[in-house]
């Protein structure tokens, strides 16, 4: 509950309008809060939040022969606005290989992502999404992508494998403790 503002002399209608407002702005942060979510272990609240990020760009925005680095980076710099409880990096080794985002948490105890970013062909089926998706997340555990991670003494890790059909993000995760 917000502050009452009457012992201030402002009016029960302003009080009221004030305290809207401030609870628009509250519910506003909490939608588009990342950190929250992963900080309570609510992962499929998470996994919302971060798909409805995916369709902010415009399809005029990224040419075809780009897309995948465009939202590569995209994602990077949302990722590093709105995650300041962690460090973001980018196409850095770890494992066997180079995942294509990590979100290392400042606190061990809050949960790591590991996001592998893939494309295919704007008319390919559903079957072949899948394959994609399930091909992500094998590359992120048979690279042991999550090794800097566990270095770093994170327990907790959420694997994103994200496959853009044009525009169109499909994802797949899973959390492993």
């Amino acid at each position: 509950s917000f502050l009452e503002l009457d012992t201030l002399g402002i009016s029960k209608e302003a009080n009221d309008l004030l305290i809207n407002y401030l609870t628009q702005i509250n519910e506003s942060i909490e939608s588009n809060d990342l950190y929250s979510s992963l900080k309570k272990g609510e992962i499929e609240n998470f996994i919302f939040k971060f798909k409805r990020l995916l369709f902010i760009p415009s399809y005029f925005d990224i040419t075809k022969s780009d897309r995948e680095r465009v939202f590569h980076i995209f994602l990077l710099g949302i990722l590093e606005g709105r995650l300041n409880n962690y460090i973001n990096k980018s196409n850095k080794e770890s494992g066997f290989g180079r995942y294509d985002i990590c979100l290392n948490p400042v606190d061990n105890r809050d949960p790591g992502v590991i996001v592998e970013i893939k494309k295919v062909k704007e008319d390919s089926k559903d079957e072949e999404i899948q394959l994609e998706l399930n091909s992500a997340i094998e590359q992120i555990k048979s690279k042991n992508y999550s090794f800097e991670l566990r270095e770093d003494g994170v327990k907790k890790i959420v694997y994103i494998s994200i496959v853009f059909n044009g525009l169109v993000p499909n994802l797949k995760w899973i959390f492993q403790e």
